[in-house]
């Protein structure tokens, strides 16, 4: 029990939600097919990995109820994907639950298949099965940032969607243990590249759907610009309400 540490102990426990190594041979299909530096993920697309996740997070709150009653144990912060900072590098992830993830998104977004054609200027797709996560064609080292409409829309839709997804998961999360907990019991996430990070394919754009979220406060990184020798990192969050933000140095 915490408590008998000392009376004065207060912990704010960091959570890895990254399923184990067996997990995700059990689950294929929920796996994520794109590995970092030859770590594999679970797939954001995944709605195995949140209801295992969110059932871990009860057993966790019940096992932890005393301490949390009695305001020892008093903040989660919820961590995944790589170093925990719920970031995917490039993640154009095939996997068939991020797929079925990115059409039921789309399913949402626009009324029937003959919108999405009209959209994506794709004549070739007849159903929603038939729509896959898009495959990137671009230069080595070349990272593309900014998509024209007419001829991208694909990609500006799973950017979207892979965001709102990792950021809508966090949520998911967080609501879970906020159904377990005291009102002033905290729920954090790390989100380490949220200020300079230029990869869409990522999952860390979606600050405008954590800042309307049970999450009250978020980590990230300081910017690197200005971070040398003599000089300063600043740190510039976002004009948002709702969360705090927290800088950490990964230095």
């Amino acid at each position: 029990r915490v408590q008998e540490l000392h009376e004065d102990v207060r912990v704010w426990l960091a959570l890895n939600c990254n399923p184990p190594a067996s997990w995700l041979r059990e689950h294929p299909d929920d796996t994520s097919t794109i590995k970092h530096e030859g770590m594999a993920y679970p797939s954001v697309g995944s709605d195995a990995w949140l209801s295992w996740t969110q059932e871990l997070l009860q057993q966790l709150t019940q096992s932890l109820e005393g301490s949390i009653a009695e305001g020892y144990v008093n903040g989660f912060m919820l961590q995944a994907l790589e170093k925990g900072h719920w970031t995917r590098s490039k993640s154009y992830d095939q996997s068939p639950s991020h797929a079925q993830g990115f059409q039921q998104w789309l399913r949402v977004h626009y009324s029937d298949v003959a919108a999405l054609k009209v959209a994506w200027n794709e004549e070739m797709i007849t159903e929603w099965g038939e729509i896959t996560v898009p495959t990137p064609v671009v230069p080595e080292g070349v990272l593309p940032v900014f998509y024209t409409p007419k001829t991208s829309a694909m990609f500006i839709d799973y950017h979207h969607f892979l965001n709102e997804r990792t950021a809508t998961m966090i949520n998911a999360l967080a609501q879970t243990v906020r159904e377990h907990t005291p009102e002033s019991f905290s729920v954090s996430a790390s989100y380490g590249n949220a200020l300079e990070y230029s990869d869409a394919a990522s999952g860390n754009w979606g600050i405008g759907v954590l800042d309307a979220s049970l999450v009250n406060l978020l980590t990230t990184f300081p910017l690197t610009q200005e971070k040398a020798i003599g000089h300063h990192a600043f740190f510039a969050a976002p004009p948002y309400t709702h969360t705090q933000w927290l800088s950490i140095d990964p230095v």
